[in-house]
């Protein structure tokens, strides 16, 4: 049942900028500049954002499990709810419009039309290769791939059907994707601390680790790769930090 919201390898890159004190759950912070807030949209609770290809941001709200449209001045356009959203922790839009939930409590990624409208689910929990264990993060691919973060990285084609595995390890887990290219950048949490790792989409190949010395990362989650090429931003909240690296 649809409910509607209610409007209103390598390693030691450097790390370029920091921006501290303002990361906080509840709050979404759109940047522009160097480093200058341009505009701050509320939440009850923690939250995911994704860019819609429209002047749009899409957030999900795990603890109230509601999708919600705003502008980039932070103002609420609509959303929804839904009663297949149990623990909804990362949030995707395609070009066409169909709003890409990665739901820990289902294991799966649902579909949903931007009215909320369940369409599918990609994936299902379990042990086999192509299932699901922890999902952390949700993005799309060049060709309209949906690429998962999991405790590896899940690739599944635009119509769900699985196609490979990439990265992984014994211990840990990826909280936050991103892909630029023909390149997944990948934020993993490890007992000892967190990196970014940079994967070859298409061979799953180690390309370089984001674990800079003089600018470590403790609890890294979300990335958005930067217009300038070759750079990423990564929320570190172990650090209550954004923080710009190169990883070319």
């Amino acid at each position: 049942m649809v409910k509607k919201a209610p409007k209103n390898g390598e390693k030691g890159p450097k790390s370029d900028k920091k921006f501290s004190g303002r990361v906080r759950a509840g709050s979404n912070l759109l940047f522009s500049g160097p480093g200058r807030v341009r505009a701050t949209a509320k939440s009850p609770g923690p939250v995911r954002a994704g860019v819609d290809h429209r002047p749009l941001l899409v957030t999900v709200n795990w603890r109230t499990k509601t999708v919600t449209e705003m502008s980039l001045d932070g103002r609420t356009i609509g959303g929804f709810s839904h009663d297949e959203l149990i623990e909804p922790i990362a949030v995707a839009v395609t070009p066409d419009d169909n709003i890409l939930i990665a739901d820990n409590g289902v294991g799966a990624v649902l579909v949903f039309e931007s009215s909320g409208k369940l369409k599918r689910r990609i994936g299902s929990k379990g042990k086999k290769a192509g299932q699901f264990k922890e999902l952390g993060g949700v993005c799309l691919g060049p060709a309209g791939e949906v690429v998962v973060a999991d405790t590896r990285i899940l690739v599944f084609s635009a119509a769900g059907e699985f196609l490979r595995e990439l990265g992984g390890g014994k211990g840990g887990r990826y909280c936050g994707v991103q892909v630029a290219g023909d390149l997944v950048l990948a934020a993993r949490m490890e007992k000892g601390g967190g990196t970014v790792q940079v994967l070859s989409l298409a061979t799953g190949e180690l390309v370089t680790t984001i674990d800079s010395h003089g600018a470590r990362l403790k609890r890294p989650t979300g990335l958005a790769v930067s217009r300038e090429q070759g750079s990423v931003w990564v929320v570190d909240i172990g650090h209550d930090c954004v923080r710009k690296y190169r990883y070319k």
